[in-house]
């Protein structure tokens, strides 16, 4: 919601708000990809996140990861938190995660934060 308030409220420029809570995502999303084992024990609903992703995207996930990662990252189906945590269990790699989470939330933040500047 902050991206449509800054975009909307404050007239920022869409792809500056997207750029910068992208950027202020992003070691949120190096830190789950680090320690995503860990923290799928610790916070139980990470885990409930991160099983429910497992069970309903099982035959994505298993074909094409990225693919699944850039439409949650974008979207936000399945949750890229969860996405982010159990990377490292399907063998991919945090110099191939990170940028497309980060574009992804690009595009998703700067549409909402321009949605906000078409309705005024």
């Amino acid at each position: 919601m902050s991206a449509i308030y800054y975009g909307a409220e404050l007239g920022w420029h869409p792809l500056a708000v997207g750029a910068v809570v992208a950027a202020g995502q992003g070691p949120m999303y190096v830190l789950l990809y680090l320690g995503g084992d860990r923290w799928i024990l610790r916070w139980k609903r990470l885990a409930r996140m991160v099983e429910r992703t497992r069970t309903r995207h099982a035959a994505h996930l298993e074909r094409n990861y990225m693919a699944v990662t850039a439409m949650a990252a974008m979207l936000g189906v399945p949750p890229v938190i969860a996405m982010c945590a159990m990377a490292a269990a399907f063998d991919v790699r945090l110099t191939r995660l990170l940028p497309v989470v980060v574009a992804g939330r690009v595009l998703r933040f700067t549409a909402l934060a321009s949605g906000g500047t078409f309705t005024s």
